[in-house]
């Protein structure tokens, strides 16, 4: 595999438009995200760091990544398309809502099924912590179920709701997040360009989400966008500061500090040392590779056929892979019972994996494809009523 030979300043789509890199990246994220769970449901949870297992850290990392190209990307919508922001929502919902809900539905009809496989696991507190997650959403579910559905889960006071973010569909707390900043972004862009300080502002109450994590936490999760808003900020300003390098710049050094600033910030305010560590530096071998010729090997890897097709699925293959996992291991338990986790990691790596790869192929051409048509259909439709009135 061998890296585009142009230099990558010298294409002007890169700051503006499409970049294949990241949507490699993509790729590796989500699946990063589907062998960390693999291997949790399976019972292997690594070492506890600071309280939190290593995978757990690994997997958040990922997620972490995800936000902040959903910063990046969802500032390029604003700043180049510059969508009427009625179009601005029924694209975003018409690309996040229905393959979402589907999954959740699966969710929360196999959350029993869950329960029981991680029960069936070797006695620790990590697989008890899960098991009583999924007991809690099933205790709550006409609470915890109109929350996902409208992706208000994010917003959940941890005093009055605990673990709400996570019961059923627990990958899905960043899709809150998310939509909590598809939401304000617009009006928040208005705000930087037409306060004086207001970037200024938007950076310091960002920075103070993240430095007292710990603090913010007690009242409201990693899923409230006051807590890691920081980082999709991040990705808005590595956005930014793209559109300002000139050809034949000598660095990057401008595209990263962002991300920088957010990592260290958080492992300060939540102690979580390998999950700031791994996105910092996922990041920036990333950006280095899209934006420099200095990575061609990881350029290339990127640009791939395979990460772009996966990369394309990715948004699937991050929803679905737990219900899929969760329908298989309930199998296998019930079928055969492994002599080892090995054993059971082996038996549902190899079902998973494949099962993951086709769903998530449906998932994109009849769920996700068919819907993005519409919402720009729908947005083409608004856009052209409102230059007409």
């Amino acid at each position: 595999m061998m890296s585009r030979p142009v230099s990558a300043f010298a294409d002007s789509s890169r700051g503006c438009g499409r970049i294949p890199e990241l949507e490699g990246l993509r790729a590796v994220l989500a699946w990063t995200v589907v062998a960390a769970h693999l291997l949790i449901c399976c019972g292997w949870f690594g070492p506890n760091i600071n309280g939190v297992p290593l995978l757990s850290q690994i997997s958040e990392a990922a997620v972490d990544l995800f936000i902040v190209l959903s910063g990046f990307a969802i500032t390029r919508l604003l700043i180049v398309e510059r969508e009427p922001i009625r179009s601005y929502f029924v694209r975003r919902a018409c690309r996040i809502l229905p393959a979402y809900w589907l999954a959740l539905t699966a969710a929360i009809a196999l959350n029993g099924w869950l329960a029981q496989n991680l029960r069936e696991l070797l006695p620790s507190t990590d697989a008890q912590g899960l098991a009583m997650i999924c007991d809690i959403g099933a205790s709550r579910i006409w609470i915890d179920a109109p929350l996902h559905y409208t992706l208000l889960h994010g917003l959940a006071p941890v005093p009055l709701l605990p673990w709400a973010p996570f019961t059923f569909l627990g990958a899905a707390w960043s899709l809150s997040l998310e939509w909590q900043f598809y939401c304000l972004a617009p009006f928040a862009l208005l705000f930087v360009t037409r306060k004086r300080f207001g970037l200024a502002m938007l950076v310091f109450v960002s920075g103070v989400g993240l430095a007292f994590a710990d603090y913010w936490m007690k009242g409201f999760s990693i899923a409230f966008i006051g807590v890691k808003g920081g980082f999709l900020l991040a990705g808005a300003l590595t956005y930014v500061a793209s559109r300002r390098l000139q050809p034949g710049a000598p660095s990057v050094v401008s595209l990263v500090l962002p991300a920088v600033a957010a990592a260290v910030l958080w492992w300060l305010g939540s102690g979580r040392a390998v999950e700031a560590l791994l996105t910092v530096a996922g990041w920036t071998i990333v950006l280095v590779a899209a934006f420099s010729q200095r990575l061609p090997p990881i350029s290339g890897f990127l640009n791939s056929r395979l990460l772009q097709y996966l990369g394309r699925n990715s948004y699937s293959t991050y929803l679905f892979h737990v219900p899929l996992i969760t329908v298989l291991q309930r199998a296998i338990w019930e079928r055969m019972v492994p002599e080892s986790r090995l054993e059971l990691l082996t038996w549902t790596a190899v079902s998973a994996v494949v099962a993951t790869l086709v769903v998530s192929q449906l998932s994109w051409r009849y769920i996700e494809r068919p819907f993005q048509k519409l919402g720009r259909g729908r947005a083409d439709i608004r856009t052209h009523e409102a230059v007409a009135a």
